[in-house]
């Protein structure tokens, strides 16, 4: 299942969402409706883990300049500092500055636009196969999982 796809299943499976909660994000949504979904789940930065195993192109490196026009920077987060520099993190700052906040001088999106976003990434990578990086990004996202692990503590 493509990411963009299970986030339109997984709004369905999510209370609440909520903007800093891997629980109930955007990408929150996106595991439970692959099969990931127990409370014990969404602890220590496995979710972040599995997510990349799921989604590949989400360890790839990105644009400077990310799809709402912010720039690629260093955002704090619950305490934790992350710069956009993979699709993952662009997703996590997308959902929770654009989608859940829109406020503080950053443009509203929908949860909608968030989806048609990653439908626009992903599209390099053929349907069923999850797993793969697309070839202009594969060179540039090596070690990139080791360090969305690391800056959420494991």
């Amino acid at each position: 299942m493509r990411l963009s796809e299970a986030i339109m299943l997984g709004r369905h499976l999510v209370e609440k969402p909520k903007a800093y909660e891997i629980k109930s994000c955007a990408l929150g949504m996106a595991l439970r409706a692959s099969g990931y979904g127990d409370e014990s789940d969404f602890a220590n930065g496995l979710p972040y883990v599995r997510a990349i195993e799921q989604w590949r192109w989400l360890d790839a490196a990105c644009p400077e300049v990310l799809p709402c026009g912010c720039r690629n920077y260093v955002y704090m987060v619950g305490g934790y500092m992350y710069k956009t520099d993979s699709y993952l993190k662009v997703l996590m700052h997308l959902f929770d500055f654009h989608v859940m906040s829109g406020c503080c001088g950053y443009s509203p999106w929908t949860l909608e636009q968030l989806v048609d976003w990653a439908r626009s990434v992903e599209k390099d990578s053929p349907e069923g196969s999850p797993t793969l990086v697309p070839e202009s990004a594969a060179a540039a996202t090596e070690g990139n999982s080791v360090a969305v692990a690391q800056e959420v503590g494991e």
